[in-house]
Order: C-alpha cells, then sequence, then structure tokens
C-alpha cells in the first residue's frame, strides 16, 4: 500500500529525512491549497523544525472569528468548518501537521488554522506542527530550548 504523500504520517518521515522543506511546499501547492504562503517561504532561507507535537496553549491562530484576526473569518463559516475536522478527527482519522512561524518567541499558526480550532473544540492538548525560523541563530535557541523540555 503506499503512503499518502499529504499525511501526517508521510510528514513525519520526510522531516526525518531532513526534507520538511520540500512536504511543505508539495503540501502548500496542493491540498493545503496556500500557494501565496508557500510563494512566500521561498523568498528567504528558513530553517525547520518538525513535525513536532505542540501544546496548544503555544500555538496561535492568525485566522479565525475573533476580533483582530489577521485574517478574519464569518463566524458561521468558521463554525461549520470546525465542525466537519471535528468530526473527521472524532472518526479516528488525522490531518496534515500545521505550519507556524516561530517570531519573537510565539508559534504563529500561518497554516492549519482550521484545524487547530478543531483540535482546541475537540479538547486536544498538542497538535504535530513544522515550525520554521527565519534565522539560523533563531533555529539554534529553539532547537535547544525544545530539547531541553524533551519535545525534540
Amino acid at each position: 500500500m503506499t503512503m499518502d504523500p499529504f499525511s501526517l504520517e508521510s510528514a513525519r518521515e520526510l522531516g526525518r529525512e531532513g526534507r520538511a522543506e520540500d512536504w511543505i511546499h508539495m503540501f502548500l501547492l496542493g491540498p493545503g491549497n496556500n500557494n501565496a504562503l508557500s510563494d512566500g517561504l521561498k523568498k528567504a532561507p528558513r530553517y525547520w523544525i518538525g513535525p513536532v507535537e505542540i501544546p496548544l496553549d503555544r500555538l496561535y491562530r492568525c485566522c479565525g472569528p475573533e476580533a483582530g484576526m489577521e485574517y478574519p473569518e464569518d463566524v458561521e463559516l468558521w463554525a461549520k468548518r470546525l465542525q466537519d475536522l471535528s468530526s473527521f478527527l472524532r472518526s479516528g482519522r488525522t490531518v496534515p501537521p500545521l505550519i507556524a512561524e516561530y517570531r519573537s518567541g510565539r508559534l504563529n499558526v500561518r497554516d492549519g488554522g482550521h484545524r487547530l480550532g478543531a483540535f482546541e473544540s475537540l479538547g486536544c492538548e498538542k497538535a504535530w506542527t513544522f515550525i520554521w525560523h527565519n534565522s539560523q541563530p533563531e533555529f539554534e535557541r529553539h532547537w535547544a530550548e525544545l530539547s531541553a523540555e524533551g519535545t525534540l
């Protein structure tokens, strides 16, 4: 049986092989339907960790119905999407990892806001997440932090 190239399992496999960025661009240009993020990521070198399981309370969405979101979404559309994703997850299936930017010590989810919202609504504690860093020193500091806490 061939592994789904966009599954959590394939993401973890490519991450272990040091090919996180390959998976991310394949996903964003395919079923992730986020060409703009893929294009933006290609504009500069990125330093990747993951996917790793990150506690939900350390992840911040940039889309949703709440006031002040960078990408606001209609409350009804948001609720419908979360309901569908929650049902999918309750059936025992998995979703692709979130993609987050490490910026000033904060993990900003740049792709996967709906997935994160569904995890939150289900009371999950962690989510598989790819994390990008915009500089090597930032990457090294964060790697050391995650290693010290046992996340890696």
